[in-house]
């Protein structure tokens, strides 16, 4: 059986998603983290953090990603 996992609705601007974007991006692609240890240091499996990076990419317009 999968747990049920509760959701929240939060409000960010297209800045904020960049900085989100940005850290989670060098968390999953470019610290050397062991994968052991991954999900002490960050709470979360690394596929699991790769496809929450997917999420938030996704949200961001693709202009966006290029200004910075």
């Amino acid at each position: 059986m999968t747990e049920a996992r509760e959701t929240r609705v939060l409000e960010l601007t297209e800045d904020e998603l960049l900085i989100i974007n940005g850290c989670l991006n060098e968390v999953c692609n470019g610290l050397d983290i062991e994968d052991w240890e991954f999900p002490t240091r960050i709470g979360l499996g690394r596929e699991e953090a790769r496809e929450l990076l997917k999420k938030i990419h996704a949200t961001i317009p693709f202009k966006k990603l290029g200004d910075r």
